[in-house]
């Protein structure tokens, strides 16, 4: 418990000074880290970019989660157009909806998205 005396400076005023047990302090707690889905990367203010873009001059809130719900699914119709040429993407799970290391593959040839 700190406890708080009010003493006298120089010029006569009162001064708080904090006095009572030091070192009693509690450490930081950690959080943990919540998994999120990849797609919410996809930024509200990004999606009005490309809406603008198109033409758009006004759109609804729920526009963003439909927005970003044709957009992993395009996405993972792209991974299985890919496969099925041949050339197999590795680091996105479609199931998971985010990025995965697959090690046992790198050999192959890869195509990799930038942003």
């Amino acid at each position: 418990m700190i406890k708080f005396f009010a003493q006298q400076t120089a010029r006569g005023g009162p001064q708080q000074l904090r006095k009572g047990v030091a070192g009693k302090t509690i450490g930081a707690r950690r959080s943990r880290k919540i998994v999120k889905d990849a797609v919410y990367g996809v930024t509200r203010p990004a999606i009005r970019r490309l809406a603008r873009r198109g033409g758009v001059k006004r759109m609804s809130a729920t526009i963003y989660e439909e927005t970003r719900k044709v957009l992993k699914d395009h996405l993972t119709e792209v991974l299985y157009a890919l496969q099925k040429m041949g050339r197999t993407l590795y680091g996105f799970d479609p199931a998971m909806g985010h990025l995965v290391v697959d090690k046992a593959h790198r050999r192959h040839k890869q195509i990799v998205l930038r942003h």
